[in-house]
C-alpha cells in the first residue's frame, strides 16, 4: 500500500511538472524540439484548446492529491475524501479524451494533410507532454495506484462536465463565425465541422458519449485493478 502511494505521488508530480513546463513554454514561445505549428498557440491563446484546459485541470487536481497522499503517508490523515477521488476521475477522464482524440483523430488527420512531420507532428514541444506523457502518467496513477472504492458508479457521469462546458464554448465560437454554413479552421481549430455546421449535431453528442465512455472505463479499470489484482486498502 505504501509503495503504491509513493508511486502515485511520483506520477502525479510528473503530471504537475510537465503541465507547468508546457504552460511556461507556450507563454514564452519556447520550442525545445524545433518547429511544429500544428495545434499550437503562444500566450493566452493557448487556453482556447481543450488539450491545455484539461491538462491544467488535471495538474491542479494532481497537486491537491499529492498533498493528501503526503498526509496519509505521514499518518495525519486516515483516508482521501470522496470528493477528491471524484475530482481525480473527472480530471483523468478529460486528459484521456485529449490523448485518444489526438491519437485516433487529429494526428491521422494532420498526417493525411501532408504535414512534413506526419503523424508525429502533434507530439512535438509542449504537445509531447500535453498530448501524450501527462495523460499517460495521469491514467497510470488513477488506474494502478489510487484506490477509489468510495466512488459509486453514478459519479462516473461527472467525467463529462469539463467536455460539456468546453463544447458550449466551442460550438458558440464556431457557430458565431459561420459563413454560409461553413466555419474557417481559424475558429474550428479541431476540424470538427469542416463539412458544415450541421456536423455539430453529430460531433457534440459523439464527443460527450466518448468522454463518458472513457470516464466509465477509468472507473471500471480502477475498481477491477484493486478488487481483482491488488489487496483492498482498509482505509479507503
Amino acid at each position: 500500500m505504501k509503495v503504491r502511494r509513493i508511486v502515485s505521488i511520483i506520477l502525479n508530480l510528473g503530471v504537475v511538472i510537465m503541465v507547468a513546463l508546457s504552460v511556461a513554454f507556450m507563454m514564452t514561445g519556447y520550442k525545445f524540439m524545433g518547429e511544429s505549428n500544428s495545434l499550437t498557440a503562444t500566450d493566452i491563446n493557448a487556453f482556447k484548446f481543450f488539450t491545455v484546459d484539461s491538462n491544467v485541470l488535471m495538474a491542479v487536481v494532481a497537486l491537491i492529491y499529492i498533498a493528501f497522499e503526503a498526509l496519509l503517508l505521514g499518518g495525519k490523515l486516515q483516508k482521501i475524501p470522496t470528493w477528491l477521488h471524484i475530482l481525480k476521475l473527472v480530471g483523468t477522464a478529460g486528459v484521456t479524451l485529449t490523448l485518444m482524440t489526438v491519437v485516433l483523430f487529429l494526428a491521422p488527420l494532420v498526417a493525411a494533410g501532408g504535414h512534413p512531420l506526419g503523424y508525429w507532428a502533434l507530439f512535438y514541444n509542449s504537445n509531447l507532454f500535453l498530448h501524450l506523457l501527462a495523460p499517460v502518467f495521469a491514467i497510470a496513477a488513477f488506474v494502478f495506484c489510487e484506490t477509489t472504492d468510495s466512488i459509486a458508479w453514478r459519479y462516473s457521469w461527472l467525467g463529462i462536465v469539463p467536455m460539456g462546458l468546453y463544447s458550449i464554448y466551442y460550438a458558440a465560437n464556431a457557430l458565431s463565425h459561420a459563413v454560409d454554413g461553413k466555419v474557417s479552421p481559424v475558429y474550428d481549430w479541431y476540424y470538427f465541422v469542416q463539412g458544415g455546421v450541421w456536423q455539430m449535431a453529430i460531433v457534440l453528442p459523439l464527443m460527450l458519449g466518448m468522454t463518458y465512455l472513457f470516464s466509465w472505463l477509468l472507473w471500471l479499470g480502477n475498481r477491477g485493478m484493486h478488487k481483482v489484482y491488488l489487496p483492498k486498502a482498509p482505509t479507503e
